[in-house]
């Protein structure tokens, strides 16, 4: 690299009257609101799942190993049937819960018999929980479907669900004889199909996931306002000093992609998912129905924590990326647009899954490596479904890339426009631009970050994941209204680290209240070096 002379700095400014600053009320209710969404993302699994003070640990029966299947599966019929029957639930519900058992499950009726060339396609896509059953259950199930009834057949099976031999679980699924249901023609039947769910979870295990969703709570707002709010500070001490200014507002952005930067956060956020690895099959059971509407939302509200899947992938593209030197082949994500894409995709391909052919995957994967036809292994299900979600977002994102290109030679005001913005961001600033009256504002600073962003994608430190709507904005009035807005980014955002980059970072101290970057080229020898003016005040963690 070819070294750049730093350039000559004036003398120290004149000292100004202190400037009147004031907070954007709306934009930092928005913020704060975007905030506690983030920060709120391990608790918000309480609104489906039960409390550790809520529950009954198992019976000591299937604790012990020593306990032959056919004694649990005869106590698991046994409970089920008393705890759930005709007579215990009303004649029109079709979704029951006890907090207390820590059990789920589903009523719906069963036509017997059944024409059956494929059990997966043509009997376990039909029935609640379908998706997991294990090889002895199915192959009870649909001989029992296939075969004409009788005055008084009925069937039972359960299985244990399991992941690294742990059993998470029990499911059992049986049958009962409708008192109302018709006799139909050629001897075929109507009946009632019970499918029951018991976690296996106790509750020393529910006050460890408690506790480690409130540390990693309060890690989460101790980010934020380390990474993010604390900054505040000393850019309003910086407003206070800016020349020919009456008073300025700040509008205060959004920190959720501030979070997104900690791989940990997004790995702890994954691992919180799986150790309820049990209420996810719950909710996937309450997705693949559609009788019951009600926890059908919610399964779709469980399940949306899966963006935490796309976020990790995100962390890990993004260390690949810097890793290589190939930032430039990925376009940066949104990352309300993932979230959105990765709530709406979850729903419809979980329930695709488990109503179409592709259930004959996850068939394989559940009892190709489980330790009895009575039980299912979910690792390698957990894994393919894992991927399946966290790969969205990075098909996108290189996708995307190959098809719009950003423009390198855009000029100043470019960059610092609201519209240069991820689209929630860019709703709210032009709404907020809209009740402030800042249409008419010609000036617009800011953004500079973006500009060497555009040449050298190699300087950002999160090439997979766009920063932009961490900005703040600094509206500017004198004595007739507001004359500039300065868009102001944090510097954390850009990686100044030398074998990061492919040109020299030559650090010179700035004569304006905030710090700025600018790419230079050397006359000498037509080298292209990225100047770092620093803030007038020494170290600032803001850029204009």
């Amino acid at each position: 690299m070819t070294s750049v002379m730093p350039l000559q700095t004036a003398g120290p400014a004149t000292p100004h009257h202190v400037v009147p600053v004031a907070w954007h009320t709306g934009s930092l209710v928005v913020s704060v609101l975007l905030c506690l969404n983030v920060v709120s993302t391990p608790l918000k699994a309480y609104l489906c799942e039960a409390l550790p003070w809520q529950i009954d640990d198992l019976p000591e029966l299937y604790e012990s190993s020593t306990t032959p299947w056919t004694t649990k599966e005869a106590h698991l019929l046994a409970f089920f049937s008393t705890l759930y029957n005709n007579d215990t639930l009303s004649p029109r519900a079709v979704y029951f819960t006890d907090v207390r058992t820590s059990t789920v499950g589903y009523r719906a009726h069963l036509r017997r018999p059944q024409a059956v060339s494929n059990c997966d396609v043509d009997v376990l896509t039909a029935i609640d929980g379908g998706l997991f059953v294990a090889e002895a259950a199915r192959n009870t199930f649909c001989a029992y479907v296939a075969t004409p009834p009788s005055n008084a057949s009925t069937m039972g099976s359960c299985f244990a669900t399991t992941v690294l031999r742990s059993v998470e679980g029990y499911v059992c699924i049986w049958s009962v004889l409708a008192d109302d249901a018709p006799r139909l023609e050629n001897d075929a039947r109507i009946e009632v199909l019970y499918t029951g769910f018991r976690l296996h979870g106790s509750s020393a295990f529910l006050w460890f996931k408690l506790v480690y969703r409130s540390l990693l709570t309060f890690y989460l707002v101790y980010l934020v306002w380390r990474h993010y709010y604390a900054h505040y500070r000393t850019l309003r001490a910086q407003c206070r000093h800016l020349p020919h200014a009456t008073r300025c507002l700040l509008l205060v952005g959004d920190p959720t992609s501030i979070v997104l930067l900690h791989p940990l956060v997004c790995f702890g956020l994954v691992v919180d998912t799986w150790l309820s690895v049990n209420m996810v099959g719950v909710e996937i059971m309450a997705l693949l129905q559609l009788r019951d509407l009600w926890q059908f939302a919610l399964g779709y509200f469980y399940l949306s924590r899966c963006v935490w899947f796309c976020y990790a992938f995100l962390a890990i593209a993004s260390a690949v990326l810097k890793r290589y030197h190939i930032e430039h082949s990925f376009s940066p994500v949104d990352p309300t647009l993932v979230a959105v894409a990765a709530t709406l995709v979850v729903g419809p391909m979980t329930y695709l899954q488990g109503h179409s052919a592709l259930i004959q995957v996850y068939s394989w994967l559940l009892n190709v490596s489980a330790n009895s036809p009575h039980a299912t292994e979910g690792i390698y299900a957990i894994f393919v479904y894992t991927i399946s979600i966290g790969l969205l977002p990075i098909g996108y994102g290189v996708l995307h890339r190959q098809c719009r290109r950003t423009p390198t030679s855009a000029n100043a005001v470019y960059y610092a426009a609201f519209w240069f913005n991820d689209w929630k961001h860019r709703v709210l600033l032009h709404l907020e631009a809209l009740f402030l009256g800042l249409g008419r504002i010609e000036r617009r600073t800011g953004g500079s970050i973006y500009a060497v962003f555009a040449r050298y994608p190699d300087f950002k430190q999160s090439p997979c994941i766009s920063q932009r709507g961490a900005d703040a904005y600094v509206v500017i009035y004198d004595a007739t209204g507001p004359v500039e807005c300065k868009r102001l980014s944090l510097l954390a955002s850009v990686d100044a680290r030398p074998h990061h980059c492919r040109i020299e970072i030559v650090r010179c101290r700035g004569t304006q209240v905030f710090g700025h970057l600018e790419l230079q080229t050397s006359k000498a020898t037509g080298m292209v070096a990225c100047v770092a003016y620093t803030s007038l005040n020494g170290d600032s963690p803001w850029l204009e």
